[in-house]
């Protein structure tokens, strides 16, 4: 039995580093390193020792060149300060390498205009 692909992107695999904070209110938190899983335009996967909370708004800090895929990010995804806000959709522990995968959903420029998110961080 097969089963079909029920993502929308295409992701691709990487394992290029990655920052990561926490936006609450009007503060940013410091940065957490982790990795690329993989990513897609509409979201990204890393793992990190320290997991942000489900639902969470965070800025992410990654090298776009280094993604091929930055152009169709460029376009749709909302970036400020170099960086991309996504919003913490799930998270995995990775008990045999004491991790998690954390699985982010950009904030698109439309969501931005439409006043979902505040786009001040």
């Amino acid at each position: 039995m097969t089963f079909a692909e029920k993502r929308r992107f295409y992701r691709i695999q990487s394992q290029a580093p990655i920052s990561f904070c926490e936006c609450e209110d009007e503060n940013v938190a410091r940065l957490v390193k982790g990795h690329m899983a993989n990513i897609s335009q509409a979201g990204i996967a890393f793992r990190t020792n320290r997991p942000p909370a489900v639902s969470r708004l965070i800025w992410i800090q990654l090298e776009l060149k280094d993604v091929q895929i930055c152009e169709e990010i460029e376009k749709n995804a909302l970036i400020t300060d170099k960086g991309l806000l996504g919003r913490v959709v799930h998270i995995e522990e990775i008990e045999e390498e004491s991790r998690y995968e954390v699985g982010v959903s950009f904030v698109t420029k439309d969501d931005a205009a439409a006043g979902k998110y505040d786009t001040q961080v």
